[in-house]
């Protein structure tokens, strides 16, 4: 969940977005593998685990996915020129915008339910006084006019509406994202 919000905050912001070898298949090392040569897992080649010995974890498929949805994402919705604007900022929340793309970030882990907001977030000016927008990294296509975004975006105290499993999400102008897909 945080490497979710970690990756996406950073495919967001201003400049070019790296991924450190083996994230994409959950790769998390820090410990010695126990068929390495003794002694070569010293603390300096700790993370140094080549990638096929790597037992990748069942959810990893699940997570490449997502992440290829998101580089999708930051290829055909954010555009180079586009600087980030802080939109909301809250304990627990992040919210920043790239052109049309607004990016909401969490920083709470597993504890969603812990997820208390005491400012409602504005809807972007950017967006117009029309607009339908959507969620991008949305398991289930997830579109809301621009009532129901404010609605769903009020004050909260506990028992969060904002997330309901503590990722990150990136909302668009329908239509926009087709360009992802």
């Amino acid at each position: 969940m945080l490497l979710r919000n970690n990756l996406a905050f950073i495919f967001g912001m201003d400049g070019i977005p790296i991924v450190y070898y083996g994230t994409e298949a959950l790769m998390n090392t820090g410990a010695p593998d126990p068929r390495a040569t003794p002694g070569y897992y010293d603390p300096a080649n700790m993370n140094r685990w080549p990638l096929w010995m790597w037992h990748a974890p069942a959810e990893a498929p699940v997570f490449k996915a997502w992440l290829t949805l998101l580089i999708n994402m930051r290829r055909t919705i954010v555009h180079p020129d586009s600087v980030m604007v802080d939109h909301f900022v809250d304990k627990r929340t992040y919210a920043f915008l790239r052109g049309s793309a607004l990016f909401v970030t969490f920083n709470m882990g597993q504890n969603v339910s812990s997820l208390q907001v005491e400012n409602g977030m504005s809807v972007p000016s950017a967006w117009g006084s029309e607009a339908t927008v959507c969620d991008v990294l949305a398991d289930t296509r997830e579109c809301l006019n621009l009532v129901d975004f404010a609605e769903r975006f009020k004050r909260i105290s506990a028992s969060s509406t904002w997330t309901k499993n503590g990722y990150p999400q990136i909302w668009v102008p329908d239509g926009t994202q087709a360009m992802v897909l």
